[in-house]
């Protein structure tokens, strides 16, 4: 919540102080938060996200319709078909919002909404990879974060190639693989 402004932490506090068993599980509960102190002052006019002249909830919630897609036996969406309605649903809200800057409609700041402003995310390295796909499919230029070490890349396999026959040159079997 260090990040979050006042009229957020507020709606997700409401949304899971509605029920008891948010989470369903009896022994994980909600505890509501406080915004962090810096934020909570509302935002000064130059801060604000304006969307067609609208400072726009805080919160909203989605609804992903099930028809057509994959369904389990008991009419559920499946889990692989359901992250990649919502991946696709969020690419392009975030294809609107440039839209919308372009047209000068989309601000923060005063200043038009640039794709750097804007941030995913995700609890998976699945959930990524499936959210940078969408957006490429709709043709937004993207970058990843990733937890992945660069020692277990293909470039990383290749160096240690060369560099080990650098460290044994009279080995002819590393030369050749170098």
């Amino acid at each position: 919540n260090w990040r979050s402004t006042k009229n957020y932490v507020k709606a997700i506090n409401n949304l899971f102080n509605r029920n008891r068993n948010a989470f369903i599980y009896d022994k994980i509960s909600y505890i509501p938060v406080k915004a962090a102190d810096k934020n909570k002052k509302e935002s000064p006019k130059h801060d604000k996200l304006l969307i067609e002249s609208t400072v726009p909830p805080p919160l909203r919630i989605r609804f992903i319709s099930a028809s057509g897609s994959d369904l389990t036996g008991k009419g559920l969406i499946r889990t692989d078909a359901a992250r990649k309605i919502v991946a696709r649903d969020c690419a392009w809200e975030i294809a609107r919002l440039l839209k919308l800057s372009e047209d000068g409609k989309a601000t923060i700041g005063g200043k038009a909404i640039q794709s750097s402003d804007i941030a995913i995310l995700v609890r998976s390295h699945l959930e990524g990879e499936t959210m940078l796909g969408a957006l490429r499919d709709i043709g937004i230029a993207c970058a990843s974060l990733s937890q992945t070490s660069v020692f277990m890349t293909d470039e990383a396999d290749e160096l240690q190639i060369i560099l080990r026959s650098v460290a044994e040159p009279h080995n002819e079997r590393r030369l050749r693989l170098a």
